[in-house]
């Protein structure tokens, strides 16, 4: 009975431990184009796991008055694949990121209520690589 109760709690275990291991696969910093105000501009983005084990990230972009903003709220809806809520000086809204399963780059499109084709938001690492 013990035996089973094992197999049980290891098999309800084992896709939130698959989550968390492309999770951290996929920390780091990575650098690709945005599309910000109509042009496409340089941005900096860098995931990492904030204390409750969630994914998140910070970016940059480079306008010609350069500013930060967050992502947060992370919904995972594959591996490798999910929704964040971005959050800057221009509002709030929807940025959707696929990461390549080589961990050298994700693809993301963004928007204010939901994602819109051209709204790019990619990119491509450019530190070494962290997690395992």
């Amino acid at each position: 009975m013990a035996v089973r109760i094992l197999f049980l709690l290891l098999a309800l275990s084992w896709p939130a431990a698959a989550a968390q291991d492309w999770m951290q696969d996929v920390l780091g910093a990575y650098e690709g184009p945005v599309l910000n105000d109509g042009q496409i501009e340089r941005g900096a983005t860098t995931f990492g796991i904030d204390a409750a084990g969630q994914l998140t990230g910070h970016y940059r972009i480079d306008d010609p008055s350069p500013f930060e903003g967050e992502l947060t709220d992370f919904r995972e809806d594959a591996p490798y694949s999910g929704s964040f809520t971005w959050h800057d000086r221009y509002g709030e809204g929807i940025v959707h990121i696929v990461f390549d399963p080589d961990h050298g780059r994700f693809l993301g499109l963004w928007g204010a209520s939901q994602p819109l084709e051209g709204h790019i938001f990619n990119g491509y690492r450019d530190a070494p690589h962290v997690g395992s």
